[in-house]
């Protein structure tokens, strides 16, 4: 398991991320009336990583190296997290993201977003995983 910690860094990035990245064009879903601020700020880590990957793995996924005990990801002095991976999956994502051209954007879209939380809902209840809903019915269906 890869840890991203998109939400636990929103302080720092305020703090450096406007200096580094045009962040009036990266954050496409700020005005969305639709999203909640975690939504939205998770469309902003991706689209960070996504216009600039070597530089946003170089500021906040680099720094979770040091932060490993064998498999054990130390998130803070208190909480760790047990992974089966452990930093070598950081270093594999380090050395793709370093190498990555920049992508599109993501723009948040409301169909999709009433479609993801609906499968949330149905699927929560069972202990079913995968794009297929409990009542059979397929994700390219339902969209």
């Amino acid at each position: 398991m890869l840890l991203i910690p998109a939400l636990s860094i929103a302080i720092c990035k305020a703090n450096v991320a406007d200096k580094v990245w045009d962040l009036k064009t990266l954050d496409t879903a700020r005005n969305c009336d639709y999203l909640t601020d975690e939504e939205k700020d998770m469309l902003l880590e991706l689209n960070m990583a996504r216009a600039n990957s070597a530089m946003y793995a170089e500021m906040y996924i680099e720094p979770m190296v040091e932060k490993y005990d064998g498999n054990k990801y130390w998130y803070t002095d208190d909480i760790c997290y047990n992974t089966i991976e452990g930093v070598a999956a950081v270093r594999e994502a380090l050395e793709v993201m370093k190498t990555q051209t920049p992508c599109c954007l993501l723009t948040p879209d409301k169909g999709l977003t009433d479609m993801a939380r609906y499968h949330c809902a149905v699927q929560g209840k069972t202990t079913q995983i995968g794009h297929t809903i409990p009542n059979g019915m397929k994700m390219l269906r339902r969209f």
